[in-house]
């Protein structure tokens, strides 16, 4: 029997989301924001919404040593999230999503560093690596056969939906249902979008 009920790799952000904007930023103007959230984010959310709910995870992540890294390793810490596949490289890796949120609709700037540790696969349409991949997991509505998880996941990840969606129901016979229980998990934890455009 498996030590870990789930296995996460991906690198964590520092998301800082500004909601209750009356309109989008534009040059040279400076605007209010209703409402400030400062929290861990992107592949962190998955762990750390399986952590809370009991599930044992193994959390494959690597941060550096500026104080964004700093911020993610404290966000550790209070999740209770083990920290025994947390790789922390003595050199900068800052990895921060600024979310706008107005009327429903999202805008993000991220930056993800520089340097070996930045996965270049992230930065959508750069060279040609292949399908650009989507910065943020989300179930994805556009393509959907059930709930999203799989299109999503695929967007994500820069793959074929079928070939996820095949994996999906082998790991679930294989794993004696374990997998299809952290499908069912996935369709609570990660948020929805309509199309690919919006998690770009």
């Amino acid at each position: 029997m498996s030590a870990y009920d789930l296995f996460v790799a991906g690198r964590p952000s520092v998301d800082v989301m500004f909601s209750g904007l009356e309109q989008w930023p534009e040059l040279g103007n400076d605007f209010d924001a209703a409402a400030l959230g400062v929290s861990a984010g992107t592949s962190f959310n998955t762990p750390a919404a399986a952590n809370r709910i009991g599930l044992r995870v193994a959390y494959v992540a690597e941060i550096g040593n500026d104080v964004w890294s700093r911020m993610i390793h404290e966000e550790f810490e209070a999740e209770r999230l083990s920290t025994a596949f947390l790789v922390a490289e003595d050199r900068p890796l800052p990895a921060v999503s600024v979310a706008f949120n107005m009327e429903g609709d999202r805008g993000f700037v991220s930056h993800w560093g520089d340097g070996p540790a930045v996965d270049d696969s992230a930065k959508a349409g750069e060279g040609d690596r292949g399908a650009p991949r989507a910065r943020r997991l989300y179930r994805l509505r556009e393509g959907q056969q059930f709930a999203g998880v799989c299109t999503g996941l695929a967007a994500y990840f820069g793959g074929d939906v079928n070939v996820v969606r095949l994996l999906f129901i082998l790991g679930a016979v294989f794993s004696g249902g374990m997998l299809a229980l952290v499908y069912v998990l996935l369709m609570f934890v990660m948020p929805i979008a309509e199309t690919e455009l919006e998690i770009r």
